[in-house]
């Protein structure tokens, strides 16, 4: 849900080594949900920019929807050498004029707990749209939200096991994404597998998962004819995993491993066939020359 916010407000940013205070326009702004907080601004494409907000609590993560994940720094000093657009790298001493250009692409973040302010160095664009993820069980500080504690972990993914005869043939298996852990939605983008045996439809993706819920994904194994009873092997697969909302930006990406099990049972192969054959004519012959020779002597 995205909120206009009406009048203005101020917020501090930093160019180069000052400090300005801006009025922001009316067009900025602020988006809210459970865990995420959304700031919208226009500035120069690819322009060093600072943005400061109050929050009484830290973030467990910072995005932007041209650079991604923005890493967090320990310092407000580490932060603050961060530089973002182009630099002069190197000067003629003949001309004294810049011989050398250098372009650098160094965004972070910093919460700083004393003062309660979150320091953003970010870069430019016109618009730009900066997400702040919160804990969903406290309260942050920051305009336009709520946020807290969310919990963040990799979906498990368990395949059911196949059950297949020696006569081979394909049978059915269900990869199950069970995303009980995350308060995130997850979304399967990619699936792998080990061998050829194993295939399914491609439509099936990119699969997304709500939080605390389960989807399945059908895949085809094509088991060989002539294995023995008793056999077993496993097909290995990898999942690769997205965490994040659809309006979020990404915040985690896994590889997630599994095993669809294969058991060989139930029908006996043909080599087998063959030897129970014998054995059964073996048995009718062996009842029947005894039988013979008991009327015999009788």
């Amino acid at each position: 849900m995205h909120h206009t916010l009406i009048g203005f407000m101020i917020v501090i940013l930093i160019a180069s080594s000052s400090f300005a205070f801006v009025h922001l326009p009316e067009n900025y702004v602020a988006a809210s949900s459970t865990n995420y907080v959304s700031y919208v601004t226009d500035s120069a494409p690819n322009s060093s920019q600072w943005l400061i907000i109050e929050s009484t609590t830290s973030p467990y993560a910072v995005t932007t929807n041209n650079t991604g994940t923005v890493p967090q720094y320990s310092d407000l000093s580490s932060l603050n050498n961060t530089k973002i657009g182009i630099f002069c790298t190197a000067i003629n001493a003949t001309y004294d004029t810049c011989s050398q250009w250098t372009t650098y692409q160094q965004p972070g973040w910093y919460w700083d707990s004393i003062h309660t302010l979150l320091y953003i160095h970010y870069m430019g664009d016109d618009p730009i749209e900066i997400d702040v993820y919160y804990p969903t069980t406290t309260s942050n500080g920051g305009t336009g939200g709520q946020g807290g504690q969310a919990s963040i972990a990799p979906p498990a993914i368990v395949a059911s096991a196949v059950h297949a005869t020696s006569r081979g043939g394909e049978y059915n298996s269900q990869v199950n994404v069970e995303n009980t852990g995350s308060d995130l939605e997850a979304t399967i983008t990619s699936l792998n597998f080990s061998s050829s045996q194993a295939s399914f439809d491609s439509a099936d993706l990119p699969l997304a998962v709500a939080p605390f819920a389960t989807e399945s994904i059908n895949v085809t194994v094509a088991v060989p004819a002539g294995l023995a009873n008793g056999t077993s092997y496993s097909i290995a697969g990898s999942a690769q995993v997205v965490e994040g909302g659809s309006n979020l930006g990404i915040t985690s990406e896994y590889v997630v491993n599994f095993n669809i099990q294969v058991f060989i049972g139930g029908q006996p192969n043909s080599l087998n066939l063959i030897w129970l054959y014998v054995g059964i004519v073996v048995a009718i012959v062996a009842s029947a020359a005894f039988l013979i020779k008991k009327v015999r002597d009788d």
